[in-house]
């Protein structure tokens, strides 16, 4: 392997990029100059390097895009969440209306008890009195 590089290196000493002695580059550049997408070595390696720039780019886009995705996802479920919060909530809220209720008559109960339990002493305790 080593060998090859060595040769491919001498092979384009003074004309090859040093710097694209790599496959995908070697490729790149067949396939531009077949398709007369560049006519010298410069036109190539700057093809080359605004395609790759392109591409990562693209990639930065896409993961971007992906993650909005994701967070419009979370926000949904966070929406939801908050519904059902609110949801729970309301009905927390009802159920202390309802014990509010229930110990306001309760109180008022046991007012009237009261008042009537000392009205009835109060009556019996005239009427003892008023025999003698």
């Amino acid at each position: 392997m080593q060998e090859a590089a060595g040769a491919l290196v001498a092979f384009g000493s003074g004309w090859y990029p040093k710097d694209y002695y790599f496959i995908e580059a070697i490729e790149f550049f067949i396939g531009a100059l077949e398709n007369f997408k560049a006519d010298n070595m410069k036109e190539l390696v700057n093809l080359y390097d605004d395609t790759k720039y392109k591409e990562l780019q693209l990639n930065y886009q896409k993961e971007m895009l992906q993650l909005q995705r994701e967070q419009y996802i979370d926000t949904k479920k966070m929406l939801q969440a908050l519904r059902y919060n609110n949801y729970v909530q309301t009905l927390q809220l009802q159920q202390l209306d309802g014990i509010r209720r229930n110990t306001e008559e309760a109180v008022d109960y046991l007012r009237n008890l009261r008042v009537q339990e000392n009205h009835y002493h109060t009556h019996n305790h005239y009427h003892q009195n008023n025999i003698y």
